[in-house]
Order: C-alpha cells, then structure tokens, then sequence
C-alpha cells in the first residue's frame, strides 16, 4: 500500500518489496491510460451501434410509413 500524506504527495511504503515505488507509480500511471484508451474505444463503438440502430428504425419507419417515398436519393 502506498500512502498519500497531504497534498504535495509524499508517498509511506507500507509493505517492502524491494521495488522502488517509482515503478508503482509508472505502472498506475500506464493502466490508467490503456483504461483511458479502452473507455473511449468503448464509448465509440457503443455510439456508433446506436447511430446503426436509430439509422435502421429510422429506415423502417420511412419504408413502413410511406412506401417510396424514403427512397429518394
């Protein structure tokens, strides 16, 4: 565990591994931006699906409502 005393961020080894703690900190600081990079990869492909989705009942709703008149392209 790695204690955070105040706010200039003094770190308090806790338990001893033999590592320095600095690489704790880069190991944090990189899974933070892959869970950064793959909430964003997420969110995109879940916008892209409802865009999809709207874009097909919108379709079928053209094609349902008024039979010829969606087509006009």
């Amino acid at each position: 565990m790695v204690r955070m005393h105040g706010t200039k961020g003094e770190f308090q080894m806790t338990e001893n591994t033999g590592r320095p703690y600095e690489v704790r900190i880069v190991a944090r600081s990189m899974a933070r931006s892959m869970a950064r990079s793959m909430a964003r990869s997420m969110a995109r492909s879940m916008i892209q699906i409802m865009i999809r989705i709207v874009a097909r009942s919108m379709e079928l709703k053209f094609e349902l409502g008024n039979p010829g008149a969606g087509r006009k392209c």
